[in-house]
């Protein structure tokens, strides 16, 4: 049940001295809910992009997937910061094909 949004870049969600909107960028500095299919151990840091805010957790748009994070495993970012993020962790997953004999 969604209790409380930030529709629009005027309102944001308190939550411990956190301010999260809609739109904004963020990074993950835990492994979000349990139940998804990332290993809960490994802490893994990821750019993304704040969709909803809820009453104990945010709906976060990855690169490839949308992810419930708690509040505390998500920090404010700039969109710069985002952009290199995102560059490096797309250069980080192209491989060099290595070509076999004809």
């Amino acid at each position: 049940m969604k209790i409380r949004t930030a529709n629009d870049g005027s309102k944001g969600i308190c939550h411990r001295n956190q301010v999260f909107k809609v739109g904004q960028t963020v990074k993950t500095t835990g492994t979000g809910l349990d139940g998804d299919k990332f290993d809960k151990h490994k802490k893994v840091s990821k750019p993304g992009i704040v969709l909803g805010c809820y009453d104990f957790f945010v709906l976060v748009q990855l690169q490839h997937s949308k992810k419930c994070f708690f509040y505390n495993q998500l920090e404010v970012i700039s969109i710069k910061e985002y952009q290199d993020m995102s560059r490096k962790k797309l250069r980080n997953s192209i491989r060099v094909l290595h070509h076999g004999a004809h």
